[in-house]
């Protein structure tokens, strides 16, 4: 089973880490369980909190879509999502036992959505064992190549 979160860096750097589950259709939904990490930080971390936060995917891989709530509401008190990420990177991270850990920037559209383009992929990656630290520098080394994809 491949886990899911994702990672929010607003203007101020700060970081917002919210788990996803799986509801009955096989969609992923936020879970109401986040995580906000406000400058400064360390590498350690941001790897302490992302591998915490999988760990909660793991915990509970499956929800009720009742159970699916606008975690952005709950976190920073913003009602729609477009208002939400303004302003805001984000970086998808992928956990699968088998593969490891796999972190993603996405690019913001117009819409307020985010996604890649084809060819736009750019992917860094660590075994599944990888420590706080490893994770941690991974994360941050994604949100840097954000850059590249504007």
């Amino acid at each position: 089973m491949i886990f899911c979160i994702s990672i929010y860096k607003d203007k101020k750097e700060n970081l917002l880490i919210v788990p996803q589950s799986y509801d009955e259709n096989g969609i992923c939904r936020d879970m109401a369980k986040f995580e906000k990490l406000e400058k400064p930080y360390a590498k350690l971390d941001v790897g302490e909190s992302v591998l915490k936060n999988f760990q909660a995917c793991i915990k509970e891989p499956r929800i009720d879509s009742k159970q699916a709530v606008n975690v952005y509401e709950l976190a920073v008190g913003i009602k729609s999502y477009s208002k939400f990420s303004k302003d805001r990177l984000l970086v998808v991270g992928l956990f699968d036992a088998s593969n490891g850990y796999t972190f993603s920037p996405w690019k913001r559209y117009a819409d307020g959505s985010y996604g890649l383009d084809k060819g736009e992929e750019i992917e860094f990656k660590a075994k599944a064992d990888a420590n706080s630290e490893i994770i941690g520098e991974l994360v941050m080394q994604a949100f840097e190549a954000t850059k590249q994809l504007k």
